[in-house]
């Protein structure tokens, strides 16, 4: 699974953006969110669309990320 941006939080957890397959406007974006331990264990997963440029900011509960339509999207843990 390439990556497209990751972002490191408390807990010992990771926000892993995943490059998607597809081509936008000639360029990759990411797919797919996924939470997980620095461990490597899953902890939830998020298939998005729109695709992300970006993670922007991020905590242990919650990521905000930069569409590939120049929205934000913010992706919260249940």
């Amino acid at each position: 699974m390439p990556l497209r941006d990751i972002a490191f939080v408390e807990r010992g957890r990771v926000w892993l953006l995943a490059t998607s397959s597809r081509l936008f406007a000639g360029r990759r974006a990411g797919g797919r969110l996924l939470l997980a331990t620095t461990e490597g264990r899953e902890i939830a997963r998020i298939d998005l669309d729109p695709p992300a440029r970006l993670v922007l900011a991020a905590t242990d509960t919650s990521c905000l990320l930069l569409t590939i339509r120049g929205d934000l999207i913010e992706v919260r843990e249940r």
